[in-house]
């Protein structure tokens, strides 16, 4: 099955070829890339192992970063209605740079579930991501992959996803992927 991406935003840092050169704004209902989300079958199964351990926010609760595994990836997801995710090694220097602005932003949205993934320490969940240039964002909300992006993003491309994920439609998400549901079986 493959569904859109929902959210684009402009070029993040040293992000490389796999961003494209021109800068895109988020607009509500414009065509999205094409995004196959065959792996996150795979992620779900990988992470299927331990169902225990799921990092759920609650307002009023202050955590900054939480860190994911593949125990309690699926869990997290689906237990908190948005959740952004940080796939980062230690030896990655684009993933130091934007580690900061990560950590301040989850302290700014206490709302919103911050993750934080090693993918040298989850090389199993990585792959089943299918992340290929860390560090990569990832952003979902009410269980669905809305965003996707590598490279390092400045405070103000994240609080524009941030912004874009809160703002989202989701009956209009969750619509179009029962249509392609339908069309599909």
């Amino acid at each position: 099955m493959i569904i859109d991406l929902w959210i684009t935003i402009g070029n993040p840092v040293n992000a490389g070829p796999q961003a494209g050169s021109a800068p895109q704004t988020f607009q509500q209902g414009m065509k999205r890339p094409r995004y196959s989300v065959e792996y996150s079958e795979q992620i779900k199964g990988a992470s299927r192992a331990a169902a225990s351990g799921a990092m759920r926010r609650t307002l009023g609760e202050h955590m900054s970063t939480v860190e994911i595994t593949k125990e309690n990836f699926s869990d997290t997801i689906a237990q908190n209605d948005i959740v952004l995710v940080d796939f980062w090694a230690e030896w990655c220097g684009p993933c130091r740079q934007f580690g900061p602005v990560f950590e301040a932003s989850s302290k700014k949205h206490e709302d919103i579930v911050f993750g934080k993934l090693d993918t040298e320490a989850q090389q199993e969940l990585a792959a089943a991501a299918g992340i290929t240039s860390i560090p990569t964002i990832m952003a979902f909300r009410e269980g669905v992959l809305v965003f996707s992006q590598p490279g390092a993003l400045r405070a103000p491309q994240l609080e524009e996803v941030i912004s874009a994920v809160k703002d989202l439609n989701m009956e209009e998400v969750h619509a179009s992927i029962a249509a392609e549901k339908a069309q599909t079986n």
